[in-house]
Order: structure tokens, then C-alpha cells, then sequence
């Protein structure tokens, strides 16, 4: 999945993002309820969507949302001597745990599943579909 994708996910299925541009797939707004600011745009507070996927210091703000907004637990670790990381839930709440080259993706992936977005699940049906596989 590419890095924009996964970072339009995670804005929408975690954080509550919706987009609000016609033009600009960069712009997002927090919460449904902020949605009728968009009759008078003046009103609404726009934020450009993090690279959640790619930078590490988006991707921390994820890991202290969860366990600030949802009390959920994540650890972040190196796998072995040859790169990778692993992301997952250590609170007795549930069972996510993903794994990635990059910090950042790893973190994203752990953080979807713990709202049900299996991406990995998503990857493999766009290409049945696609019949790739």
C-alpha cells in the first residue's frame, strides 16, 4: 500500500479526519460535528494531513493518541539485526501487531488494526479483484 493511502486511513479511520477540499486531497478537518463549518469556510480549521507512513514523529503522535484518547497500550520494537520494526498492543484489550521496514509504517499498521482496518487483508482483495493474484 502506498505511504498517501496508508496516511489517508489513519486520518480517516483513526483520527476522525474527513476531507474537506475539492481540489486539495491535503486538506482535513477533525470530527463530523466540524463538518458544517464547511458552509463558511472562514470558520473551519483546516490542517494540512500528517505523513503519518513516513515520518517517525507523525507516526509517534498516533502511539500517544491511542493511549491518550483510548487508553490502548502500543510498543514499538526492532526486529533482529536486519532492520524491520514491529508495532503491537501490549494492554490486555486486544491483539494487533504489525510489522514493516520502517517505524513509521509498522506504527500506522498496529494503530489501524486496533480500530478493525486490516491493511494487509485490504492489499490481498484489491488484487483478487484486480485478478493479480
Amino acid at each position: 500500500m502506498k505511504s498517501d493511502e496508508l496516511n489517508v486511513l489513519v486520518g480517516r479511520h483513526l483520527l476522525g479526519f474527513m476531507n474537506i477540499g475539492r481540489d486539495n486531497m491535503n486538506w482535513w478537518m477533525r470530527d463530523a460535528t466540524d463538518a458544517e463549518k464547511t458552509i463558511f469556510p472562514e470558520c473551519a480549521e483546516r490542517q494540512p494531513l500528517l505523513q503519518y507512513s513516513t515520518e517517525i514523529s507523525a507516526a509517534w503522535t498516533l502511539i500517544e493518541f491511542l493511549l491518550d484518547k483510548r487508553g490502548v497500550q502500543m510498543q514499538l520494537s526492532p526486529i533482529g539485526y536486519n532492520g524491520g520494526w514491529q508495532c503491537k498492543r501490549i494492554d490486555p484489550g486486544g491483539n494487533a501487531i504489525a510489522s514493516a521496514n520502517y517505524a513509521p509504517e509498522a506504527i500506522c499498521i498496529a494503530a489501524l488494526l486496533t480500530v478493525g482496518i486490516d491493511v494487509n487483508e485490504m492489499d490481498r482483495r484489491f488484487f483478487r479483484e484486480a485478478g493479480k493474484e
